[in-house]
């Protein structure tokens, strides 16, 4: 798997996350949504510290010397 990869999971997982909608089959999946740009902002924070993996207080959270070089 590539950085690209994961990086595009974890964005389906956030919009899994914030429309509550579970695979594209979800009877809701084809209804629009709206938010606005302060709403996605402070969802996308909350996200990633309470529901992302890497999320704050999870210890793969912080970068390694090695990770900090590559990016």
């Amino acid at each position: 798997m590539t950085r690209a990869d994961e990086n595009l999971m974890v964005i389906q997982n956030f919009i899994l996350h914030i429309t509550g909608v579970d695979n594209a089959e979800d009877v809701d999946f084809g209804r629009p949504m709206t938010f606005t740009p302060e709403d996605l902002y402070t969802l996308a924070v909350d996200y990633i510290e309470d529901d992302h993996a890497d999320g704050k207080g999870n210890p793969e959270n912080n970068l390694t010397e090695r990770d900090k070089e590559t990016t």
